[in-house]
């Protein structure tokens, strides 16, 4: 019977407070309106900002500093001096520090974000990060070759100058094998001689000496050539296929754009749960005004 009365009063109660709700539903329908009104208005003021997208394509193996791909992409300062250039300092300033995000199914797909207040900015300087970035790592791939190029140089001089020596003392005749005879010097995998023992008996200590210095420097000049090539070689196959822009920004998405689109919405359910909570409230007080043995 007990549980019956509670049952019952609050039925009662529930029914007396939706009564009181439809009664004032008009300040509920304000509230709402108001707070969706403030929504709209926080989303239009509010300074957006929009994200672009650019893609690298960049054979992780294939680069430079590989260990720290694709970090060094976007903390390079001649690249962000690149982009600075091509886009103006007052079209950077107006950009957050690019991002990146890599593919976690092929590591060579790499996607540089920009964010910036303007999408048209955001989409300019995302293709500026991504172009610049293919141009710096081409122009090292040029440096490599004209690297090369110049060990190779060094390398001739090296045996230019061995060979102009040995003339000059008339051992013209004498071949690397026994160079590496004679000096200790270097390596060689054909020991095939002329006439040693005449050859040797032409060379004096002092003779022997600018021969040592002249061998080392060239089997110097060679190791360091050979290094070069090994690591050039790499980068000089099809580098154009390998490092290159996948796909341009073609336009900025507005950054948090579910959230601004929901403010309005946000706001009026805000305002209207408010009011109803507070007609509830009042009628609560108002009861217990009314009858003070409720307590």
């Amino acid at each position: 019977m007990a549980n019956y009365d509670k049952t019952e009063s609050f039925d009662r109660d529930l029914k007396r407070e939706l009564r009181t709700i439809g009664k004032l539903w008009w300040t509920v329908a304000i509230a709402m309106l108001i707070g969706g009104l403030a929504g709209w208005l926080i989303s239009k003021n509010v300074q957006p900002s929009y994200t672009a997208t650019a893609v690298v394509l960049a054979d992780p193996d294939f680069m430079p500093l590989r260990n720290q791909f694709p970090n060094f992409l976007l903390q390079n300062d001649q690249i962000k001096q690149q982009v600075v250039s091509t886009l103006g300092q007052e079209k950077f300033d107006q950009t957050e520090p690019p991002t990146y995000l890599l593919d976690r199914t092929d590591r060579s797909v790499v996607s540089i974000i920009v964010v910036s207040s303007d999408p048209f900015i955001a989409s300019e300087a995302a293709n500026a990060w991504a172009n610049s970035a293919v141009e710096w790592l081409l122009s090292n791939i040029k440096v490599s070759e004209k690297l090369l190029e110049q060990k190779k140089t060094d390398l001739n001089l090296a045996e230019e100058e061995l060979v102009n020596y040995l003339e000059q003392e008339n051992l013209h005749k004498i071949t690397w094998c026994e160079v590496t005879l004679i000096t200790g010097v270097g390596n060689c995998d054909n020991q095939i001689f002329t006439d040693g023992a005449d050859i040797l008996s032409q060379v004096d200590a002092s003779t022997r000496s600018e021969m040592t210095r002249l061998a080392r420097n060239k089997v110097e000049k060679e190791s360091i050539y050979k290094s070069q090539l090994a690591s050039t070689s790499e980068k000089m196959i099809d580098p154009e296929l390998r490092v290159m822009v996948a796909s341009t920004a073609s336009g900025a998405q507005l950054r948090h754009e579910l959230l601004f689109s929901l403010l309005p919405v946000a706001g009026a359910s805000a305002t209207g749960i408010t009011s109803v909570l507070l007609i509830l409230i009042y009628s609560w007080w108002k009861n217990t005004q009314e009858n003070p043995g409720i307590l």
